[in-house]
């Protein structure tokens, strides 16, 4: 993500990749105001749509990222546009922001800290590398790219050469590797993981006859497949150097922490709304933590905790419900907190 221009409330952004549109879900909320080129439908007089481009302004209802389409959709209601003719002021218009979409967000009550620091996170996250993880075995090998909010699978490439003469037959192996080499993108970091030998034979067979690639690999056991294998790697710290710095990391580790220390019985963890709250104002709340969709569910009292977090210097997190770590922060009502000493 990339900010072109700021002018008091209005941040003028340009997006580069994909987590820049699960960042801005986040960012945009209710009642801010939108800017960004679109297209609006229009009915002919002959009855047929027709698509044009306008320059439109909307009033927030609500932002929502589409992983899957690569889009983030954000609708409101028409404030204003260009040209005048082609909007109808106080209807509704969905703009739809994709990779290297340019648009301008107002905040007309001011950004909050957090809003900031995100906004900062998503400027910082677009410079970082991405990361590959291809997992095989001798049936199966799966790519995945670990991004921002989380882990997808990019491919997948089933052994047509495996049987009975696979283990035994190098020529074999070698049309296996040579396919799913075929198979990747262009990559700036690869990780080769999985059980078994499958792993080391990949790696000796891109040492002999594809060095460069060779090079950009790094081979790491794991026990499990698939996605599983990445979030093994993830538990075990095997790709701390790599991805220290992306979020759904942090909140996967902040979570498996919270966990221990609830069975550790220590009395040093609080959860629930209420709970929380007090642990807060009372200036025993370290750190917080809370699920991105009570900001859109339960938006004022979570505005007053934020704000009550910042006075009280309370370290605070929000989990993405992308993450699949998500679903154990559910058990505890969404949000918990390690204390700095007990209440």
């Amino acid at each position: 993500m990339q900010i072109l221009s700021r002018f008091e409330n209005t941040y003028k952004i340009k997006t580069q990749i994909l987590e820049d549109l699960w960042h801005l879900e986040k960012i945009i909320t209710k009642n801010d105001v939108v800017s960004a080129q679109s297209l609006r439908v229009l009915v002919t007089e002959y009855g047929k749509k027709d698509r044009k481009p306008v320059f439109i302004t909307v009033d927030v209802e609500k932002a929502e990222f589409h992983k899957d389409s690569g889009k983030l959709r954000i609708l409101g209601t028409i404030k204003d546009g260009k040209p005048l003719e082609l909007v109808q002021i106080g209807l509704h218009h969905t703009i739809e922001v994709g990779d290297n979409d340019i648009i301008n967000i107002e905040k007309p009550l001011g950004w909050k800290a957090h809003e900031r620091d995100r906004l900062k996170e998503a400027v910082d996250a677009a410079k970082q590398p991405k990361i590959h993880v291809l997992v095989l075995d001798e049936k199966l090998a799966e790519l995945f790219l670990i991004r921002q909010y989380g882990v997808d699978e990019i491919l997948e490439i089933h052994n047509k050469y495996g049987g009975k003469q696979y283990k035994q037959d190098e020529k074999l192996k070698n049309k296996y590797y040579e396919e799913i080499l075929s198979s990747l993108p262009e990559v700036e970091q690869f990780v080769v993981a999985g059980p078994g030998f499958e792993r080391e034979n990949l790696h000796e067979f891109l040492k002999e006859h594809h060095p460069k690639i060779a090079s950009k690999v790094i081979i790491t056991p794991t026990g499990n497949t698939g996605k599983q294998a990445v979030f093994e790697l993830i538990k075990t710290d095997a790709l701390e150097k790599l991805i220290r710095d992306y979020r759904f990391n942090e909140e996967t580790k902040v979570i498996e922490e919270f966990i221990e220390e609830v069975a550790r019985g220590t009395g040093m963890t609080v959860r629930g709304y209420t709970d929380v709250k007090k642990a807060v104002e009372m200036g025993a709340a370290g750190k917080i933590m809370f699920l991105d969709t009570l900001l859109f569910e339960q938006r004022e009292p979570i505005e007053e905790l934020l704000s009550l977090a910042s006075k009280m210097k309370t370290n605070v997190m929000i989990i993405s419900h992308e993450n699949e770590a998500s679903q154990k922060l559910k058990a505890f009502q969404n949000i918990a907190g390690f204390l700095r000493f007990k209440v």
